[in-house]
């Protein structure tokens, strides 16, 4: 069984990922990979965009456009980057 102080820490990392996700504005579904440090208090998100971030509390962030988030091109419809994106 799990310690208490374990658990904490997995609560600790969860909340910093979602306090990422939040800052930025990305879905979760749109994640393709993330890693969390939970002593230097940061988290790093790389979306299907192809867009890698890093959030720590209080930093100030930049927007992300729907192509950086999702891979996929709004007015086109197709995947540019990413997961789905034809290979040439």
């Amino acid at each position: 069984m799990a310690s208490n102080e374990a658990l904490e820490k997995k609560m600790t990392e969860k909340d910093l990922l979602a306090k990422a996700l939040e800052a930025y504005g990305i879905d979760p579904k749109f994640v393709l990979g993330s890693r969390v440090d939970p002593a230097a208090q940061e988290a790093m998100v790389v979306t299907n965009g192809g867009k890698k971030v890093l959030w720590s509390p209080g930093k100030e962030v930049a927007p992300l456009n729907d192509i950086e988030i999702t891979g996929i091109n709004p007015i086109k419809r197709k995947p540019i980057t990413g997961p789905g994106a034809k290979k040439k």
